[in-house]
């Protein structure tokens, strides 16, 4: 469509707001994420944002899972050793 021709070529920035993927994916270049306590940055189509953010909340969940069963043990430690 024009529109999405028009915004192709627009060489300022912009903020989309839109329900419609195929029009995302086609003009965004740069996805900004606003969370509840962050504001990050993803290069690429709509496509790639959702993919990077899978990414980082399945990275995320694994840390969180690790640094949990870390506690554990110390915890675990302490109880049998220091108390």
């Amino acid at each position: 469509s024009w529109l999405e021709n028009y915004l192709v070529n627009y060489s300022g920035a912009l903020i989309i707001v839109s329900h419609d993927r195929y029009f995302l994916d086609k003009v965004a270049t740069i996805t900004l994420d606003l969370t509840k306590h962050s504001l990050d940055r993803y290069v690429g189509n709509y496509s790639r944002f959702v993919e990077l953010k899978e990414q980082k909340l399945a990275t995320e969940a694994k840390n969180y899972e690790k640094q949990q069963k870390e506690i554990a043990a110390l915890e675990d430690f302490v109880n049998r050793n220091l108390v």
